[in-house]
């Protein structure tokens, strides 16, 4: 996953979506790359979402550890196409 997300920032599209919602367990090692990928991101200037819908064990994570302020969440794969429709620089 994070060679994937490294050639999705590298890469010539609009934004990365992290699609998370078939994520049955989450732990620190994912929180970490979250964490790292969105720091990335927003060095590079590039738009991220990180969509659910989320299962229990995300929600869980990033209550636990108080996290989720710091992500680009969108609820949905569709609010996360449109979260990076607004963010994206022009064409």
């Amino acid at each position: 996953m994070s060679l994937a997300l490294a050639d999705a920032l590298a890469s010539a599209t609009r934004g990365t979506v992290v699609d998370l919602s078939g994520v049955a367990f989450a732990d620190s090692t994912l929180l970490n790359l979250l964490l790292q990928t969105t720091g990335r991101h927003r060095t590079a200037h590039r738009p991220l979402a990180i969509c659910g819908p989320f299962t229990p064990a995300v929600h869980n994570l990033f209550d636990i550890t108080q996290t989720a302020g710091h992500l680009p969440l969108a609820v949905d794969l569709d609010q996360a196409l449109t979260d990076i429709d607004k963010t994206a620089p022009g064409p």
